[in-house]
């Protein structure tokens, strides 16, 4: 984060819309690393929204995510994702993943991110040309289904419970997006899918 950008820009945005006599709300995506006491209270006191990016386990995250020296990060963003979830209260925030070929198995990491005491949590697929290692295939598609599913029973228990949590893609309009998967019909062997926006 380069704060004193950030800053300059939010302070000319809302001196230009004070004097249209409109409102700005701000979102800020960050990695965490630079989460320090002094920019977790300015961006409590100046975002709408706050996204915070963990992949999940530290054995996940730190498999793609590192600092330039090349070591992991997980270790370091978790304990000041933590800190800046204490100030935070009842304003909108989330701890944003991807997950990849390599995490299938990513419900783990959504409830060990709700284990570790978030409550706003988005867990996407990672979107790569299909010649990638890391990319998402739709030979993978049964096993992603499969999860979505063991994650929406979890979701269900833990929201009868005391570890309720918000699921970001189980937040949908089924009329009006965003998109949910559907399995093509006639298709090979049946594990073809493509992601649909349902339209009013």
């Amino acid at each position: 984060m380069n704060m004193n950008v950030v800053k300059q820009i939010v302070e000319y945005a809302k001196a230009e819309t004070a004097k249209a006599g409109k409102n700005i709300n701000f979102t800020m995506t960050t990695n965490g690393v630079l989460l320090n006491e002094e920019n977790r209270k300015w961006l409590n006191d100046n975002m709408t929204n706050v996204v915070i990016s963990i992949d999940g386990r530290e054995e996940v995250h730190d498999k793609l995510r590192v600092t330039p020296n090349g070591k992991g990060c997980q270790s370091i963003i978790m304990k000041n994702a933590l800190e800046f979830r204490k100030i935070r209260g009842d304003k909108s925030y989330y701890i944003r993943g991807t997950y990849t070929k390599n995490n299938l198995d990513f419900c783990e990491d959504v409830l060990y991110l709700n284990d570790k005491g978030f409550d706003q949590i988005s867990v996407e697929p990672v979107v790569l040309p299909e010649s990638d290692d890391l990319a998402i295939k739709p030979c993978d598609m049964p096993a992603v289904m499969k999860e979505y599913d063991k994650l929406a029973r979890e979701y269900v228990k833990r929201r009868k419970g005391d570890k309720g949590f918000n699921f970001f893609h189980f937040m949908i309009d089924l009329q009006h997006g965003p998109c949910v998967f559907k399995r093509l019909r006639g298709c090979g062997a049946g594990n073809e899918y493509v992601a649909v926006t349902p339209i009013g």
